[in-house]
């Protein structure tokens, strides 16, 4: 089951949910009870043969979206 990051656009709050895919749109705020946005990270949690959003191959030193 995939993990989504959410952020609440009324009180600021980040969170995470694990929830399956046809849900992932039904979440609400923690702590306010908001509508929230789901935020598109570059990470990434596939091992250490995966390829960042961004292209990068997890060889580089500034690349914060590699799972490196």
């Amino acid at each position: 089951m995939p993990i989504y990051e959410y952020l609440c656009p009324k009180c600021g709050h980040k969170f995470e949910v694990l929830t399956t895919m046809d849900k992932r749109d039904e979440a609400v705020c923690e702590k306010c009870g908001a509508e929230v946005s789901r935020v598109y990270s570059g990470k990434c949690n596939f091992g250490s043969n995966c390829v960042g959003t961004d292209g990068c191959s997890g060889n580089c030193s500034s690349c914060g979206g590699c799972c490196h």
